[in-house]
């Protein structure tokens, strides 16, 4: 039995017991004024699309695709104006503004939906994947009750972008479990990362991703953790000179729409929109491989080391303690999340 595997198999025993709730954010006042990358003009309904990464990584490029599908379909009676890089704020400003409905659309992991469907940070869980097909199997097979759940807290889901692998990247080189003890990782505002990057025995530092290049490059923190195409697009490998492939996390990125909004919207205006969101989710996992592919080359041909990990089944055995102690929380409630995550890899 793979290290995944066993995993899986403990973590679907310990989500039989108790429960867990989430908390919220709020977008800056103002926020959504002059980053559009499309105008209004004369559309029946504009669709404002908040993005904490930059365009240049492969979430950029297929919501640029979308956009512009969308507008085609609809011979411009909708048009979506992106706002990348986090021009709008946090993932958790950005989320509570979609259940606000002062935003309409926008991809978010487990540092954003997770604060109201808690269950769904179980797909985050660290080295519960080898592979982002198994993610994907998982994720698309709770799709409708991931849906009912998003709807009782005021979201439309509509698909999901899909990240990783998250590796680490620091100042000083880690080339076993016993370097990434006593570290100062960043991880992402979520109890998860937190208590995984804790698990792993680094001291977790939750920074907003605007704060990390300047963290990184004062010493304030002496790692991050992202794929590679963030970690090239956000010039990681500028103020850190060492990136450790330990691939502890793929992860969805659930892709939703305000409620309200949704339910507002003509359905043929509805299914243009959920068509160009299918077309891209499956576009961005191509361009997430090919992004991928060229960021290690060109972060090794920038200089910085790339270090393969020897050990990673003994840092997969590290964090599962704090993994099925997370996993306990949701009881029956995340069950059939744990579920699929064990259906897709083969138990």
């Amino acid at each position: 039995m793979t290290v995944r595997r066993s995993f899986l198999a403990a973590l679907a025993a310990g989500c039989l017991t108790l429960t867990a709730c989430g908390g919220g954010g709020a977008i800056p006042e103002g926020g959504v004024t002059e980053d559009a990358a499309a105008g209004g003009g004369d559309a029946e309904v504009v669709i404002r699309y908040g993005n904490i990464y930059p365009e240049s990584t492969s979430f950029g490029q297929a919501i640029n695709d979308m956009a512009e599908d969308i507008s085609q379909e609809t011979d411009g009676a909708v048009q979506v104006e992106t706002f990348h890089g986090g021009t709008l704020g946090s993932e958790q400003d950005e989320v509570e503004a979609v259940r606000e409905g002062s935003l309409e659309m926008m991809q978010t992991g487990t540092a954003g939906i997770s604060l109201y469907v808690p269950e769904t940070a179980l797909f985050e869980l660290w080295y519960a994947y080898d592979d982002p097909e198994t993610l994907v199997t998982a994720f698309e097979s709770v799709e409708d009750q991931l849906d009912d759940l998003y709807q009782a807290q005021g979201f439309k889901l509509l698909g999901a972008f899909y990240n990783g692998p998250r590796s680490i990247i620091s100042r000083e080189p880690i080339r076993s479990l016993e370097d990434v003890q006593g570290i100062q990782l960043r991880v992402p505002s979520s109890d998860l990362y937190v208590d995984m990057a804790n698990g792993l025995g680094a001291q977790a530092v939750a920074l907003p991703l605007g704060d990390v290049y300047t963290g990184l490059q004062t010493g304030t923190i002496d790692a991050m953790e992202g794929a590679p195409d963030d970690v090239l697009s956000g010039g990681y490998g500028e103020v850190a000179g060492y990136y450790t492939q330990d691939r502890h996390v793929y992860h969805p990125l659930s892709i939703i729409y305000s409620l309200d909004a949704w339910n507002a919207l003509d359905p043929e205006y509805q299914e243009a929109i959920q068509t160009a969101v299918d077309e891209a989710s499956e576009s961005q996992r191509d361009l997430l491989v090919e992004a991928n592919e060229k960021a290690l080359q060109q972060l090794e041909d920038d200089g910085i080391e790339i270090i393969q990990l020897d050990d990673r089944e003994a840092w997969a055995e590290k964090v599962q303690p704090a993994s099925e102690a997370f996993a306990e929380q949701f009881g029956d409630s995340g069950q059939f999340i744990t579920e699929a995550m064990e259906k897709a890899a083969g138990q």
